[in-house]
């Protein structure tokens, strides 16, 4: 609760889940131990996102909606 609580801590949160691919699929066809490894990942986020979830759940929502603003940002600011 106190990781995600604040934004800044939200918006870290928000990128480790996604790097662990929770709204991906794991299968690369003929590739077994690159999806074992990606399912493997996929899997820790999953606890991750069940423990945000069970805490904070509005929280999470928040998180998602901000998610958004801040990747244009960071968009943004590559750019320049």
């Amino acid at each position: 609760r106190w990781r995600v609580g604040e934004e800044r801590g939200g918006r870290f949160g928000w990128r480790l889940l996604k790097r662990t691919g929770i709204d991906r699929l794991s299968v690369v066809s003929g590739e077994p131990m690159v999806s074992a490894f990606k399912e493997g990942n996929r899997n820790q986020g999953l606890q991750m996102m069940s423990e945000v979830m069970q805490h904070c759940p509005s929280r999470f929502n928040e998180m998602q909606k901000e998610a958004p603003k801040h990747e244009r940002r960071k968009e943004s600011s590559e750019g320049s």
